[in-house]
C-alpha cells in the first residue's frame, strides 16, 4: 500500500541507513560544551540529547529536521516530521509505524534491512502515546541496530531513529529511553478541515462489471482503477493514497457446489486465501476471524476478515460474500487495508456494498 506518506518514506529511508553508515565510518570532528535541547520549528517538537554529540555531515541538504551522532561514531539520532494531510487522514501511533517499517524494509534493502520487536508504548513527560520498534541493517562490514519510535500531535507525525552499532547497543538502549523521556510534542493548531472530512461524501460514480455481466455498483467519484480491468479480471479500485482496495469478483453458481448458502461462500473464500497466502513467500501468518451472517443488497450475505501479514505489516481484507437468489453468479467483494482504514472507510464500505446490483 502506496500511499503518500509511504512514498516519502522510500525516498529517505535507504538515506538514512546510508547516512548512519557513512557517519559512522568517517566520524566527525568538534564538541559541544553544554546540553542541547533541539526543536523542530513550528512543529511544537522537542528532544533533549547530550551536548557533546555532533551534526552529520551527511544529512545536510537530506529530509531530517535532527541528525546528530556520538563523537566516537558509535551511535546517533536521526528524526524527521510529517504534516497531516487531507489525503491520508489521521492514522494510530501504530499504523504510521506499519509505513515506516515498510519504507524501511524497501528503502533499506540493499543494508539487509530487518524488523525486529514492535510494541505501544509512551514518550516525554506528559506520557504521549507513541509506537516503536528495533530494526537492523549491515554494511560495508558494520552492523547497526535502530530504535525507531514515532508519536504525533494535532498536525505532524514524528519518527525518531535511534542507530547504534549493534554490539552497543544494550549497552546505550537505556541512554535512548532517556531521551525519549525528555521529548515534548504540543499542539500547533487543529487539522485542515479537509483532513477530517468522512471519507466518500464527495461525488459517487457508477462502475460495471469486467466479466461481462451487468453487475453494477457505486464508489466515490475519486477512488481510482487499481488495476487492468481487462475483461474477466476482477474489478478492483483504491481510494485515494490506496488507503482502502476493493476487488469485486463474480462466481457462476455453476462452478459451485449447488445450495451453497452465503456462510459456506464466505468459508471457501476465505480457504482460497489463506491457501493463497501460505503458498506464498511475500505473506505470512493468515488467520481468519469470525464469521458474521448479514443482509446486503437485499440478498443473505455473510462476512469474514482474513488477516495476514507483509513483510511484518499487518493488512486486513474483509471478504463479504453475497449469495444471489435471482441470477447465475455469486459475488465475493474484498476490501484490503490496515485495520485503522477499515475503520475511517467503514460508512463508505457500507454504502458501496448496498449499491452492489444487476441490471
Amino acid at each position: 500500500m502506496k500511499n503518500t506518506m509511504t512514498r516519502y518514506a522510500l525516498r529517505i529511508a535507504g538515506v538514512a541507513l546510508a547516512i548512519a553508515v557513512a557517519a559512522m565510518a568517517a566520524g566527525c570532528d568538534g564538541a559541544k560544551a553544554e546540553p542541547q535541547t533541539i526543536s523542530i520549528p513550528d512543529t511544537g517538537f522537542s528532544i533533549e540529547i547530550p551536548g557533546s554529540w555532533l551534526d552529520i555531515p551527511e544529512a545536510e541538504g537530506e529530509n531530517y529536521a535532527i541528525a546528530k551522532i556520538t563523537p566516537d561514531e558509535k551511535a546517533g539520532i536521526l528524526a524527521s516530521c510529517e504534516a497531516l494531510s487531507a489525503e491520508d487522514g489521521i492514522l494510530p501511533e501504530k499504523d504510521y509505524l506499519a509505513l515506516v517499517d515498510e519504507a524501511v524494509l524497501e528503502g533499506g534493502a540493499e543494508f539487509d534491512a530487518m524488523l525486529g520487536v514492535s510494541m505501544d508504548t509512551t514518550i516525554g513527560a506528559e506520557a504521549i502515546p507513541a509506537a516503536q520498534r528495533t530494526a537492523s541493517a549491515k554494511a560495508d562490514g558494520l552492523d547497526t541496530t535502530w530504535l525507531i519510535t514515532v508519536a504525533h500531535n494535532d498536525a505532524y507525525y514524528f519518527t525518531v531513529a535511534f542507530f547504534a552499532t549493534t554490539d552497543m547497543f544494550d549497552k546505550v538502549r537505556g541512554h535512548f529511553d532517556d531521551y525519549l523521556a525528555t521529548v515534548s510534542i504540543e499542539d500547533v493548531g487543529a487539522p485542515t478541515e479537509a483532513a477530517q472530512e468522512t471519507p466518500g461524501s464527495e461525488a459517487m460514480q457508477t462502475v460495471e462489471s469486467t466479466q461481462g455481466t451487468e453487475l453494477k455498483m457505486d464508489i466515490p467519484a475519486d477512488w481510482v482503477v487499481n488495476d487492468d480491468p481487462a475483461e474477466g479480471n476482477p474489478l478492483t479500485y483504491a481510494a485515494p493514497g490506496e488507503q482502502l482496495i476493493i476487488t469485486v469478483f463474480e462466481d457462476a453458481k455453476t462452478d459451485l457446489q449447488p445450495g451453497l448458502t452465503a456462510e459456506d461462500y464466505a468459508k471457501l473464500l476465505a480457504e482460497r486465501m489463506i491457501e493463497l497466502a501460505e503458498s506464498s513467500e511475500e505473506y505470512t501468518g493468515a488467520t481468519a476471524g469470525e464469521l458474521v451472517s448479514l443482509t446486503v443488497a437485499g440478498a443473505p450475505a455473510a462476512r469474514i476478515d482474513v488477516s495476514l501479514s507483509v513483510s511484518g505489516i499487518i493488512v486486513v481484507n474483509r471478504l463479504t460474500a453475497i449469495a444471489f437468489e435471482e441470477g447465475d453468479y455469486y459475488v465475493q467483494v474484498t476490501f484490503s487495508g490496515l485495520p485503522s482504514y477499515h475503520e475511517r472507510y467503514s460508512d463508505i464500505a457500507d454504502a458501496i456494498l448496498e449499491s452492489i446490483r444487476y441490471e
